[in-house]
């Protein structure tokens, strides 16, 4: 499937979202880059306090992305009803 048609499809999809549903997407989004982030700077630090100081807020964002999913998938059941 091209690209665009690819990228149509989400944003249809997203207009289709109530309001919280989309601003949850936009927490997990955000959340999701924060994580991506959070592990790319674990890979290049070697100060001890560092590394854990990195495994302590990836954790912190594991956690969070859990939640904001589980909320996501609430949301989504509510709004089928």
């Amino acid at each position: 499937m091209p690209i665009m048609e690819q990228t149509e499809r989400k944003s249809k999809r997203k207009e289709q979202l109530s309001p919280a549903a989309q601003t949850l997407m936009n927490e997990i989004t955000q959340t999701k880059r924060s994580l991506d982030a959070a592990r790319d700077y674990f890979e290049y630090v070697t100060d001890p306090e560092l590394v854990s100081s990195c495994i302590f807020e990836m954790k912190a964002l594991q956690l969070r992305y859990s939640h904001l999913l589980h909320l996501l998938r609430e949301e989504m059941r509510t709004c089928q009803l």
